[in-house]
């Protein structure tokens, strides 16, 4: 189906980038749960209303995610500011997959809105894997926990307003313990073996766990769920995922913009709302030196050609398998414009020799990775501004401004 079409078929959007809680109960008298994608996959796609439906383990924010039997996944957003990225990924990731070294969501159905629920909405293919840790935190690459993908979360629609998390928690997921479909970490709750069923969202290597979760723990002397085995060599596998993304040339469009919460335009739309937060955090930072890194950053202006960015490149949203990367997922902030968004994950995720070995990979130039560094700094701050306790977004920041 043609972009134009589908762009057609997704509610207009207000200016904001997020509904506000107002907005919300003037739209919605929905829950977001088991019974509604029952209904909604009965309704509009009736081949597949015999397949179980259950819950991922974990779940996220900005989307609302179900097992649709054993290959699928239901994918609802969750507020009116992530519906764009329903038609964008609908007409955008098979044009990338193709082009990319490790898989990507591909889309098998594009939901309209209905049961109640007012909002288009995606049937995808599962892909396996656990989200990117490892078990202890380094030098600011924090272990930001293991999840199931499709609970990979980004700081905010509006970043760090109380308004998306109002937003967010407006529409809600009802995990529906009664039916014997619902997993339990993973695993079905009936008792029967898994047979090799994904446990925590990963792979059992083929190995029943005999209906009991393996909670993380190797199986076959694998790796545990998600644990990274080499972080240099995953840097640079990103890395290269990176590099083959932006070479895909779809003639500048999407143009970053507001369904890319503006990651790949310029720094200076968040300029204000960074400067806030240092100084909502001075004395608690050093308020200086986080100013003089963001002056930098908006000083290193990007004047290059439009390439594709994913603007989400976070641990959540990278799939680990056997240690190494299996998967990117979440689209959603993705668009063409300045790359230098996609470069976070150097001090969130990564320790020193790891990054030494993204940025070799990369290749980019001094301003580039210093907008990188900006818009880690972005969102950081406005995370630690949000909560004065997050002792792991205090630790990047730490890193970032070299202390």
């Amino acid at each position: 189906m043609p972009w134009f079409i589908l762009a057609e078929m997704v509610p207009k959007r207000s200016a904001k980038p997020v509904a506000t809680p107002s907005d919300l109960a003037d739209h919605l008298a929905v829950v977001i749960d088991v019974a509604l994608v029952r209904t909604l996959i009965a309704e509009q796609f009736p081949e597949w209303a015999d397949l179980p439906v259950s819950p991922v383990a974990v779940g996220g924010n900005d989307n609302r995610t179900f097992h649709l039997g054993d290959t699928m996944t239901v994918r609802l957003p969750s507020a009116e500011g992530y519906v764009a990225s329903v038609a964008k990924e609908q007409r955008w990731l098979p044009v990338l997959a193709p082009h990319l070294p490790q898989p990507i969501p591909a889309p098998l159905a594009f939901g309209k809105p209905g049961a109640g629920y007012p909002w288009p909405w995606s049937v995808n293919r599962w892909l396996d894997g656990a989200t990117a840790r490892h078990e202890t935190a380094t030098d600011g690459a924090a272990a930001h926990g293991t999840a199931t993908h499709g609970a990979a979360t980004r700081a905010a629609a509006t970043p760090g307003s109380t308004t998306h998390r109002a937003a967010a928690q407006a529409i809600t997921t009802h995990h529906d313990t009664t039916t014997n479909d619902t997993p339990t970490n993973g695993a079905p709750t009936n008792g029967a073996p898994t047979n090799g069923a994904p446990t925590n969202g990963a792979p059992t290597n083929g190995a029943p766990t005999n209906g009991a979760p393996t909670n993380g723990a190797p199986t076959n002397g694998a790796p545990a769920d998600g644990v990274v085995t080499d972080l240099s060599a995953f840097a640079v596998d990103v890395a290269e995922f990176l590099i083959a993304l932006q070479a895909v040339d779809t003639g500048g469009e999407p143009a970053a913009g507001e369904h890319s919460f503006w990651r790949g335009a310029a720094l200076s739309h968040y300029d204000e709302e960074t400067r806030r937060a240092i100084a909502a955090l001075d004395g608690r930072i050093d308020a200086a030196k986080a100013t003089a890194e963001w002056d930098a950053a908006l000083a290193a202006e990007w004047h290059g050609r439009p390439v594709w960015f994913h603007g989400d490149v976070a641990n959540g949203n990278l799939l680990v398998r056997d240690g190494r990367l299996a998967g990117v997922i979440d689209f959603g902030t993705s668009g063409v414009g300045d790359p230098a968004c996609d470069l976070v994950i150097a001090w969130t995720f990564l320790d020193a020799p790891a990054r030494t070995a993204f940025r070799t990979t990369t290749g980019v130039d001094d301003a580039t990775w210093q907008r990188g560094r900006g818009w880690a700094l972005w969102k950081a701050l406005i995370q630690l501004a949000e909560n004065n306790d997050n002792t792991v977004v205090a630790r990047e920041i730490d890193v970032l401004l070299g202390s």
